[in-house]
Parts: structure tokens; sequence; C-alpha cells
């Protein structure tokens, strides 16, 4: 449970075993870092600081990657949040113009919207299940290519059912980057 250590004559809690957790006297010592026996095997950067959390031997783990690609990754998520905030609702600049082209209403046009929600509502349900099983890789690749088929289905609509149904299709895709970005970055 909660117990006391003793570190330099000031009394903190133990923090040992706790995920995400370090005692930071390393940071306030002038010099070498302190090098407690028992945190020998614990990995550190460049400067001596322990990594905390720790990364493992994986090539794969984000924390073993290079900069470079940490950035690249952080890139592709940041611009897919942008995509994805702006496909929702661009569609609502041109309501008049696409509704004389599809010879409807604006108000009927307008339901669209409500349909790219709910599409969005109904399918994060399944995301951050399927982003456990699966991964979140493979979850945002669905999404994208579901967002690549809807935007060229819009483009190409020529009736008020069609471009709802690929305004739908659309929403399903935006819901894996609406919910796993923060996962991503965190």
């Amino acid at each position: 449970m909660y117990q006391v250590c003793r570190s330099s004559d000031v009394l903190q809690p133990c923090l040992r075993g706790y995920k995400g957790t370090s005692l930071l006297d390393d940071l306030h010592s002038h010099g070498k870092p302190k090098v407690d026996a028992s945190a020998a095997h614990l990995k550190r950067n460049k400067d001596g600081i322990i990594l905390v959390p720790q990364p493992s031997d994986s090539p794969n783990d984000p924390l073993n990657w290079p900069f470079w690609r940490k950035c690249a990754c952080m890139l592709t998520i940041t611009y897919g949040a942008g995509v994805v905030g702006a496909f929702g609702p661009i569609i609502n600049a041109g309501f008049v113009q696409i509704a004389a082209s599809l010879d409807t209403t604006t108000d009927q046009l307008s339901k669209i919207t409500g349909d790219l929600c709910l599409a969005i509502g109904l399918v994060l349900i399944l995301t951050a299940p399927a982003s456990v099983v699966w991964g979140r890789r493979p979850v945002f690749l669905i999404g994208n290519v579901l967002l690549l088929v809807s935007a060229i289905w819009s483009a190409a609509s020529h009736s008020l059912g069609s471009l709802t149904a690929s305004r739908v299709i659309g929403g399903m895709g935006m819901a894996p980057i609406e919910c796993l970005v923060e996962a991503s970055i965190a």
C-alpha cells in the first residue's frame, strides 16, 4: 500500500512498483546521478536519467523509435486529425450549390450532417475495442481507406441518396481518427 521511503533526509512516498512514477532525486543532484544498487538495471537516457516508462527491448516499441520516426508519426496523426476536423463540416459551405445540383432543398441536404455524426457515434463504440484486439495501425488504415473512398464517392455523387451513403461511409472512416489520436499521442 502506501509506504514512506527515506531519501536524502526527506520523507517521501515510496513509488517503487507503480507504473509511470519515479523519484526525481537524480535531477537535483550535482555531478553524477546517484545510482541505487536496486536501480542499476533500469534504462537511462544519455544524461543518466531513469526513463519512465521503461522501454522494452522490442524495436517496435515507440519508446525505442528514432526521433525522425516519432516526428513522422506525429505529423501523420496530426494531419489526419485536421482532415477529419474539416471533412464533416466542409460540405456546409456549398449547401446551396450542392442542393441545386442534386435537385433537392437545403433542408434535405442538411440531414446529411446528422447522418455523418450518427455514423461516427455508432462506429466509435467499436473502434477502441478493435484497436486493442488488432492494434491502432490497421484501424487507422481502415479508417483512412474509408475516408478516401467516401471523398471520391461524394465527388462523383449525382443523387441525394448516393451523397448520403458516401457521407455515412466517411463518418465510419472518421471514427478511428476521432477516437485514437489521443491514445496514440499519449
